[in-house]
Formats: C-alpha cells, structure tokens, sequence
C-alpha cells in the first residue's frame, strides 16, 4: 500500500520538527520535538491525538469527526465548533469564516507555539 499521506507542519520558534504517527500511521505530521504525546501519560479519546509543552502548557490536538448526516461541509463544521463551544461553557463563540480546502497537502499553517526554550 501507498505510505500514509504525510503534513509537513513547521516547527516552534527555535525547535526541531519532527515526524509523528497519527491514528496507527494513517496519517503522519511534523511537530515540534519539545511537544510530548498526552497518551504516554493519560488516556486519550480514540478520534483525538494530543500534543503537550509541559513547559508552557500549550497543546496541539488533532480530532477525526463524522460527517452529520445531512448537512454540507461549512454547515457540518460550524456545527461541530458550536457543539464544543457549547460543551466547554464558552462564554462567547463565533464562526467567522468557514473554507474548503479539496488539497490538504497545500496548507501551510503558521509555525506552532514555542515550547520553552525548545
């Protein structure tokens, strides 16, 4: 089979990047070597992988979520944000923007929280 689809993410400011497994090595990503996998210390939900900076307390979770029958992508996400807003007593909430990005492999995300002196 193909090699699983790999996210080059960069780095925190003055850290090393390194390639981490996702889901079994379904998927597999860059991040920052100074954030240290939650699951080696507590129990993570299967549908999240979580990424800690004991130093700064700063995390980095990944979520698989379902499709919501018969809504579309923008609705579905909207929906999914106010359902963790809701369920985390946010004070306030707002959607601003919702984009659909058919490549994944094109996102560029800004660099991650440094994590200490990296």
């Amino acid at each position: 089979p193909p090699p699983p689809p790999a996210m080059e993410l960069p780095a925190g400011i003055g850290d090393v990047a390194t390639l981490r497994e996702l889901w079994g090595g379904a998927v597999t990503v860059s991040l920052p070597s100074s954030y240290n996998d939650v699951s080696d210390v507590r129990q993570v939900p299967d549908n999240q992988e979580v990424f800690l900076c004991r130093e700064t307390g700063a995390s980095i979770i990944f979520e698989l979520l379902d499709l919501e029958p018969g809504l579309d992508d923008a609705t579905s996400a909207t929906h999914f944000f106010n359902d963790l807003a809701t369920a985390n007593a946010a004070a306030e909430s707002a959607v601003t923007e919702v984009r659909h990005f058919p490549d994944v492999s094109t996102l560029l995300p800004p660099p991650f929280p440094p994590c200490g002196g990296g």
